[in-house]
Order: C-alpha cells, then sequence, then structure tokens
C-alpha cells in the first residue's frame, strides 16, 4: 500500500519520490516539482521518508482550527438570519400597533372634537 504524498508546504505544487545510490544502500528524498525544494529524511529509508514528509503538525492543527471557525461562523450566520427575521417580525409588529394606536387616537380626537 503507498501512501500519497502531500503537495509541497511551499508553492502547493506536486512533488516525486526520489532516490540516489550511496554506497551500499538508498538514500530517499522528496524534491517539489515546481520550487525544486528537497527533503531528506534523518532516516532514509523509503517509507520513513514519506511518512516525516507528510507528518505536518503545525499546518494540520492550523486546518482544523479553520474548520472550527467556519462552523461557527455558518451557526453565527444562522442566527443572524434568524435574529434578523424576528426584527423584521417585531418592526412589522410595531408599526402594525402605531397604525392602531394612530387609528384609535385619530378616532378619539375626531370624536372629542365633536
Amino acid at each position: 500500500m503507498s501512501e500519497e504524498l502531500r503537495p509541497c508546504p511551499f508553492c502547493g505544487e506536486t512533488v516525486s519520490l526520489d532516490y540516489s545510490e550511496l554506497p551500499n544502500k538508498k538514500h530517499w528524498y522528496i524534491t517539489c516539482d515546481c520550487c525544486g525544494m528537497m527533503y531528506q529524511a534523518v532516516v532514509c529509508q523509503r517509507k520513513d521518508t514519506k511518512t516525516d514528509w507528510n507528518n505536518r503538525p503545525i499546518e494540520d492543527a492550523l486546518n482544523a482550527r479553520i474548520a472550527q471557525l467556519e462552523a461557527e461562523l455558518a451557526t453565527l450566520k444562522s442566527e443572524n438570519v434568524n435574529l434578523s427575521k424576528k426584527v423584521t417580525d417585531y418592526e412589522k409588529e410595531l408599526r402594525q400597533s402605531y397604525k392602531l394606536d394612530a387609528t384609535s387616537t385619530a378616532a378619539g380626537r375626531s370624536v372629542r372634537d365633536e
């Protein structure tokens, strides 16, 4: 089973896993296909190089925080829509009440004026 490599953290493009022959072993490294950034693990085995490359705790933590904030924003937007509807309904109710008050006041004046 081959673990897929994450894109380059600097430019976001694809990367390649390659090796060079050293005496008695292969030296594995990852190179960005776009910007040329190169990564080599301390332990130069293929599996370890890929695992180390894909391990980005700060990036993962930031992505998790972004997802959390986006969820909170969606909740706030939903609450805002609900509050806006309540405010609109309340404004209509106040206007209707004001019209009724104005009508009853006007009716009261006309009765008193006569």
